[in-house]
């Protein structure tokens, strides 16, 4: 769990809000059993940290999304597809707790120089952004307030296209389909970055926490592969909204108590 750690990080720096990018589940090999008593435990460290105050965002990543989806509906079938190592036998136990916690499909904020900041589980590359926005016009709905609101409620009414749409990069076989923010690979999002959008997303493995040439910033440094041997270094991001035009991002690296 890298939750004692986020706790380390939150006392030293007196941070007021957390987010964790999704892909909260489906650990390699993991049985029902001990994926429901972890989830169990996340779901109780979240609930906790609310209580004191702090402002804890939880975003689905696509191994999360069939366990958000009601078990009768459409894109229960669909999401499987695209949700590699799900449980059904955990789904009973999980879902109920993915929605008493609020998951989301993004968040946002502006820094201290006004810029728009999104983060989502995999990024919403430029292409994804175009065909959304003209969906959004066959079905009537204008968009009102930000980016972030914008998005999220579309999911809420749409969830369907975000488990979905899978681009190449993850395997997709139509090279016309744009993917969606929580399928994108990091080569999507680096080579069709969403203008003047500074974007944070999980998804695709990093040695360390990273920024590309456009400003978006890469943070899956906690997967490890079918061997749990770390891809990454377990570093996370502070991000200061305050800063202005002073440094606003600072890199922690665990210490060797909490590495992985």
């Amino acid at each position: 769990m890298i939750c004692p750690w986020i706790d380390v990080i939150v006392d030293k720096y007196a941070i007021d809000t957390i987010v964790i990018l999704g892909d909260l589940l489906d650990e390699w090999r993991i049985s029902a059993k001990d994926q429901i008593k972890a989830f169990q435990l996340f779901h109780h460290w979240v609930k906790a940290r609310r209580d004191k105050g702090l402002n804890v965002i939880i975003l689905l990543g696509n191994h999360d999304l069939t366990y958000w989806t009601d078990r009768e509906s459409n894109e229960f079938r669909l999401f499987r597809r695209t949700c590699p190592g799900f449980s059904p036998a955990s789904w009973k136990d999980v879902h109920p707790l993915l929605h008493d916690l609020d998951a989301r499909i993004c968040y946002g904020f502006r820094n201290g120089k006004g810029e728009q900041v999104l983060a989502t589980h995999a990024g919403v590359t430029q292409q994804w952004h175009d065909w959304w926005i003209g969906r959004m016009e066959e079905l009537g709905e204008k968009p009102s307030g930000d980016l972030a609101e914008n998005l999220q409620r579309f999911f809420e009414r749409h969830p369907g296209p975000f488990g979905c749409m899978v681009g190449t990069g993850r395997g997709g076989l139509d090279p016309q389909m744009p993917p969606s923010p929580v399928l994108a690979d990091k080569r999507e999002l680096a080579n069709d970055p969403l203008a003047d959008v500074i974007q944070i997303v999980g998804h695709s493995p990093v040695s360390k926490a990273m920024q590309d040439t456009h400003g978006n910033w890469y943070l899956d440094t906690f997967s490890v592969d079918s061997l749990y041997r770390p891809l990454g270094d377990g570093s996370m991001m502070i991000y200061d909204v305050a800063a202005g035009d002073a440094s606003e991002v600072w890199e922690c690296a665990p210490p060797e108590a909490f590495r992985i």
